[in-house]
């Protein structure tokens, strides 16, 4: 034995093997829908959360999934190259244009943000009536969205009905009950907020 092996530092495999890890977040497509209007779309922001840690477990990618799910929107294309990615490499065949889907509600979504700043910059304040039609549009937009999306998710991981993800368990009634307050906040602005001037 050297005399210098003692200070050598242990070796030992660092190669993580992520092959069995769970590629992305199977869901229901009836709770997704159910779970996406009653919680005004922050099921969505959840739902995209779980998306990019599976991604990050699974691809050993050096991300945060927190900004990206808050951000979904400005990460939508990226996570669909993905998807299209685990979607090709299991033979489904393409049923839908995913990544102009993507690129269509981050258009949307831009112009709807930079809408309002404006709007709100300028000391435009909209009707509640509009404002709250504008959020049911986005919903709306959102929830074609997604339960597109996860219906390729779930065909990629042979889940297709999602029926390991189906129960709404104590997190999705506070989340629920977290939705139908902003519902409510919503729609007592548009019944008690004074006209605008």
């Amino acid at each position: 034995m050297d005399g210098n092996e003692i200070y050598k530092a242990p070796e030992s495999d660092l190669a993580i093997d992520n092959s069995s890890a769970s590629e992305f977040f199977v869901v229901k497509p009836t709770k997704l829908l159910i779970m996406g209007v009653l919680t005004f779309g922050l099921y969505y922001v959840f739902v995209s959360y779980r998306n990019w840690t599976y991604l990050k477990t699974k691809h050993n990618l050096s991300i945060w999934p927190i900004p990206r799910a808050l951000f979904a929107f400005l990460f939508i294309v990226a996570f669909v190259r993905y998807l299209i990615a685990a979607r090709d490499a299991k033979g489904i065949p393409a049923s839908s244009n995913l990544v102009l889907l993507a690129t269509l509600y981050l258009i949307y979504s831009l112009l709807t943000f930079s809408i309002f700043s404006v709007l709100g910059g300028i000391g435009v304040e909209l009707p509640p009536m509009v404002s709250l039609g504008s959020s049911i549009l986005g919903i709306l937009i959102q929830v074609t969205v997604y339960q597109i999306l996860q219906g390729v998710i779930n065909a990629v991981m042979d889940d297709v009905e999602g029926k390991s993800n189906a129960r709404f368990g104590a997190g999705a009634v506070v989340m629920i009950l977290l939705g139908l307050f902003v519902w409510w906040v919503n729609v007592f602005l548009l019944f008690f907020t004074p006209p605008v001037q």
